[in-house]
């Protein structure tokens, strides 16, 4: 199994690969990678191998927490994620939506139990959506999948050995830049949409275009 995205993320790049690989023949493998705005990481899954230093990073915390316990605590989160407490088969069947529901209002303390509480949360929810209403409580109803793949064990051990190495961050954008310090880097910035018309402003907080004026 090659490496690639372990949750679905809107905005997600994977039908520009052919053209971002194109551009990345004109740069030299031996400068850094950045990329401060993750999410799914599509274009990172298929280049990571490329460049010595590697820095990824987001503003939303629980993502961050997901791919710190991927890299570092891969079987601890095949563990957790492949208790009976995490099975799901349909929103329509009532004890998988009050299973939906109970993880939902969940906030636990272990970054375990958070990354696996993400992890569930974006595979079952509707269209992987990451929405938090403004007292940061995830809000998204549950999907129409079908017996989704909660744990894909494999994965998981695919992805973190390819996060080896890596430097995982939780910063903003602009933070994650000025901290680069000396080197030359490959950034590759895909912000979230900004939304005049404010339909979809639950990521992390309102994401507004202030927040897209990083130089």
């Amino acid at each position: 199994m090659n490496p690639k995205p372990f949750v679905k993320w809107a905005g997600g790049k994977t039908y520009l690969l052919p053209e971002l690989h194109e551009i990345l023949k004109h740069f030299p493998d031996d400068i850094g990678y950045c990329e401060p705005m993750i999410g799914g990481g599509a274009l990172y899954w298929t280049i990571f191998d490329k460049f010595k230093r590697r820095i990824i990073a987001d503003v939303n915390e629980e993502l961050i927490i997901l791919y710190c316990v991927i890299r570092d605590m891969p079987e601890e989160l095949i563990f957790e994620l492949s208790k009976p407490e995490y099975s799901y088969t349909h929103k329509s069947d009532q004890q998988s939506l009050d299973t939906y529901r109970r993880i939902r209002a969940s906030i636990p303390d272990d970054p375990v139990k958070r990354a696996a509480r993400i992890m569930f949360l974006l595979r079952t929810c509707f269209n992987g959506l990451m929405r938090v209403n403004k007292r940061g409580q995830f809000n998204v109803p549950p999907g129409s999948y079908k017996n989704p793949d909660i744990c894909n064990a494999e994965l998981i051990r695919c992805d973190s050995e390819a996060l080896q190495g890596t430097l995982i961050r939780h910063s903003k954008t602009v933070d994650t830049i000025n901290s680069l310090g000396g080197g030359i880097f490959l950034l590759f910035v895909d912000p979230p949409y900004y939304d005049d018309k404010k339909k979809f402003t639950g990521y992390s907080g309102e994401f507004a275009f202030e927040d897209q004026v990083v130089f």
